[in-house]
């Protein structure tokens, strides 16, 4: 769709992508549009922005232009029927980390919010039952309007920590967009939650009413603790099968960021020592903060002599 959507605005212009990139107010609308998604977790069907990714750089960078914003849209529950799994989770969780995102961004307004907290609902309450049930329609149609409102809840508020942290996962591993921000999802939202969690106590309320009597910050855990649970279920399935097809780059990122209370799904997954350490060195860099970053490269220096000199 963001392919489109970009061609929608170079289709006989005078200028070209690499024009956009620089400066993306130039643009003008050529051609009207209409966006079909064929899964339920970009929003771009209902956004003013496009994804390029920059190979020279190993980057994502954003064009942003309301000319983009497409003219119709179809939301058929038929073009993700027979979606698989891995994809219905991936795009998934792009959906609920653009409704939370945009609900506790200091951008957020009345309407972003009045739109991610009814997309957060859908997600949430549907999500585990799309990956689940491929049989399940209805929850795979609601998250399907749940994506749409968070493509909306975008166009009026805008992604936050998340989706910045995770573009150069993306460009620098070619890591699913869905993947690369399930990998950081709870782990921000956790870090920043002092800054925010009136804003994630308010979205409980919205998506789980049940929970009114808790306190601000017994809400905002919940929150974070069912984008973990969600999180953890998806990826503990999918790593089990693929991490043995990753690059040692792309095994950092898994280590920094997926499961933390598990390490590699409790031994599940065979990986080399040399992984193991550095999993738990990107725990100790999180626990005690980047001046351990010298210890542990002074560390592994003195591990490469011992290995070069095993008599020594």
């Amino acid at each position: 769709m963001d392919a489109s959507k970009l061609a929608s605005i170079i289709l006989g212009a005078d200028y070209s992508l690499r024009d956009l990139l620089k400066d993306s107010s130039i643009a003008k609308k050529q051609i009207k549009t209409v966006m079909i998604p064929t899964t339920c977790g970009t929003g771009s069907e209902a956004t003013c922005n496009a994804i390029v990714a920059i190979p020279e750089q190993e980057s994502k960078q954003g064009i942003v232009n309301n000319c983009m914003i497409p003219d119709y849209v179809i939301l058929d529950v038929n073009m993700i029927a027979k979606l698989p799994p891995k994809i219905i989770a991936a795009t998934g969780v792009d959906a609920l980390a653009h409704v939370v995102e945009c609900f506790t961004s200091k951008k957020a307004t009345i309407l972003s919010d009045t739109y991610a907290k009814e997309g957060a609902c859908k997600i949430f309450h549907n999500i585990r039952k799309a990956y689940n049930n491929a049989d399940d329609l209805e929850a795979k149609a609601e998250m399907m309007l749940g994506a749409f409102y968070g493509g909306v809840a975008i166009t009026g508020s805008g992604t936050t920590a998340v989706h910045a942290l995770s573009y150069p996962l993306g460009g620098k591993y070619h890591i699913a967009h869905g993947v690369s921000n399930a990998i950081l999802f709870a782990h921000v939202m956790e870090f920043n939650k002092d800054g925010c969690k009136d804003r994630l106590a308010m979205l409980c309320d919205a998506v789980y009413p049940e929970l009114a009597v808790k306190s601000i910050d017994e809400k905002a855990d919940y929150i974070i603790k069912e984008i973990a649970d969600i999180v953890c279920v998806k990826c503990a399935r999918m790593l089990r099968k693929k991490i043995r097809w990753f690059s040692y780059g792309q095994r950092f990122y898994f280590a920094l960021g997926i499961c933390p209370e598990h390490g590699y799904m409790k031994g599940k997954i065979r990986v080399k020592k040399s992984e193991r350490d550095l999993y738990y060195a990107v725990k100790t860099i999180k626990s005690v903060g980047e001046e351990a970053l010298p210890m542990l490269v002074q560390k592994r220096e003195d591990n490469k002599k011992k290995k070069k000199n095993p008599s020594k």
